[in-house]
């Protein structure tokens, strides 16, 4: 289950999630709607850890998120705009995703990297917004 208890998030003057509250059970499907700027972004980011609240309480299956690797583990955030390290590659990519997820799949993004013609070597800020978007997890 994931719950949500009085979050809020501020970015200097501007108040991203203004005291959030919402339980998710577990096996439901759950959806986010609402205009630009509405915090939709802002609330999965900090539901997988990526940024801590300013206030309230974050869980998944009753422990907290953030600095917490085994929770991480078990949810997964995919972004609109993905983020590279600068001068990342392919190659580099999948080294730092395999340590960070035990259950990174190196034989399956291989696979990918190959049936998407990309070149593992190649900086991944010279492709193509297409290419970007569709052979990244």
């Amino acid at each position: 289950m994931i719950k949500v208890t009085n979050v809020t998030e501020n970015f200097g003057d501007i108040k991203a999630l203004n005291n959030v509250t919402l339980e998710i059970s577990e096996a439901s499907v759950f959806g986010l709607i609402g205009t630009n700027g509405a915090g939709k972004s802002t609330l999965l980011r900090i539901l997988a850890g990526v940024l801590k609240q300013d206030e309230g309480e974050i869980s998944l299956d009753g422990a907290g998120v953030y600095e917490n690797p085994e929770i991480k583990n078990k949810f997964f955030f995919i972004p609109d705009e993905a983020y590279f390290f600068k001068n990342s590659t392919p190659n580099s990519i999948a080294a730092y995703y395999s340590d960070i997820y035990k259950t990174f799949d190196k034989k399956r993004f291989a696979c990918l990297v190959s049936s998407f013609d990309l070149d593992p070597k190649r900086k991944i800020s010279t492709f193509s917004k297409g290419m970007k978007k569709n052979s990244f997890p």
